[in-house]
C-alpha cells in the first residue's frame, strides 16, 4: 500500500497535470483522481467517484470508432485490451458531466507493480478533424484550407475545447490585398500550403470567402497570439512577397462568442 505522505505527493503531481490522469490497482480499483478528471465527472473524491459510478469501462461510449467494454475480450482486463491495440486505434469516447462527448487518446504505464497510470489526453479536435478529412467533407476544394461551413459546424466544439484545456481563442482574419486567388487554382492551393507549413498541426486555417482566410489557434496568454501575428507578417515580407495581405489579430473576451468574436474583427479590418 502506498502510505499517506506518498499519497499526497502523488496527488499534487497528476492535479498539477491538464491532461486527465486516473491511477488504479492492477484488479482495476481506482486508487487516484486527478483535479482535472474530478471536474470532468463532477466528483469532489475518490469516495464520491465510487458512489456514483461502477466499471470505469462504463465511462467508454459504445462505439465501434472507438475502444470500448464491447471490445474487451474475457478474460482479459481493460488494461491488456487496449495494450494489445495500435497507437492510433487506442481511444476513447467520454461524456463529460454535462454529456459533451469528448474524445481522448490513452495512455497506460506498467512501470509500478501492482499499479497501473493511465492518461487520456483530449484529441476531440483533432479526431474531428482526421475524420473529416478522410470523408472529404470539411476542406474548401480548391484551396486545401478548411472550408467555412465545417468551421461554423464545430464552433461548439472548438469553444468546448478551449475552455477543457483552459485556452483563449485567438484569430487572425487574413485579407489578400492584390492578388485574386480565386481566379488561380495553383497560386491559391500555393499561398494555402505555405501557411499550413508554418502553423502548428492543430491551428485551423479557413477559407471564409474568396480572398479572405481566417486563422484560428489557442493560446494560453495574450502575448503568444502577437508571436503568431509577426510570425505570419515575417513570412509576407521575406518568403512570398508577392502577396500582400493585411492581418486582423482578435481575441476572444470571456463573454464573447466565437460568432461575435468574428464579426468583431471582420469590422476592425473593414475599417483599416
Amino acid at each position: 500500500m502506498i502510505d499517506d505522505i506518498s499519497m499526497r505527493l502523488i496527488q499534487s503531481i497528476i492535479d498539477s497535470q491538464k491532461n486527465i490522469i486516473v491511477i488504479f490497482s492492477d484488479d482495476e480499483e481506482v486508487i487516484l483522481l486527478n483535479k482535472e478528471f474530478k471536474k470532468f465527472v463532477n466528483v469532489s473524491s475518490v469516495e464520491q467517484y465510487k458512489e456514483v459510478f461502477e466499471k470505469f469501462t462504463d465511462h467508454f461510449v459504445p462505439h465501434p470508432l472507438y475502444f470500448n467494454a464491447e471490445k474487451i475480450i474475457s478474460p482479459e482486463s481493460w488494461f491488456d485490451a487496449v495494450e494489445k491495440l495500435e497507437e492510433m486505434d487506442k481511444v476513447v469516447s467520454i461524456l463529460s458531466h454535462d454529456y459533451l462527448p469528448y474524445a481522448f487518446s490513452i495512455d497506460i504505464n506498467s512501470d509500478v507493480d501492482g499499479y497501473k497510470i493511465v492518461t487520456l489526453r483530449d484529441i476531440t479536435q483533432t479526431l474531428i478533424k482526421r475524420l473529416m478529412i478522410e470523408n472529404k467533407t470539411n476542406m474548401d476544394s480548391n484551396s486545401g484550407a478548411y472550408s467555412k461551413q465545417y468551421f461554423l459546424n464545430i464552433i461548439q466544439s472548438y469553444e468546448d475545447a478551449a475552455s477543457f484545456n483552459e485556452r483563449t481563442i485567438a484569430m487572425i482574419l487574413i485579407n489578400i490585398k492584390n492578388l485574386n486567388l480565386s481566379d488561380d487554382k495553383d497560386k491559391l492551393s500555393e499561398f494555402v500550403n505555405y501557411f499550413k507549413n508554418i502553423i502548428r498541426q492543430d491551428d485551423m486555417l479557413v477559407r471564409w470567402e474568396n480572398d479572405i482566410f481566417l486563422l484560428n489557434f489557442f493560446v494560453d496568454k495574450e502575448e503568444n497570439s502577437k508571436i503568431m501575428l509577426e510570425k505570419l507578417n515575417n513570412a509576407i515580407k521575406n518568403d512570398i512577397k508577392c502577396v500582400k495581405c493585411r492581418f486582423t489579430l482578435g481575441i476572444k473576451t470571456e463573454k464573447e462568442s466565437v460568432r461575435e468574436l468574428i464579426d468583431r474583427i471582420s469590422e476592425t479590418s473593414c475599417s483599416t
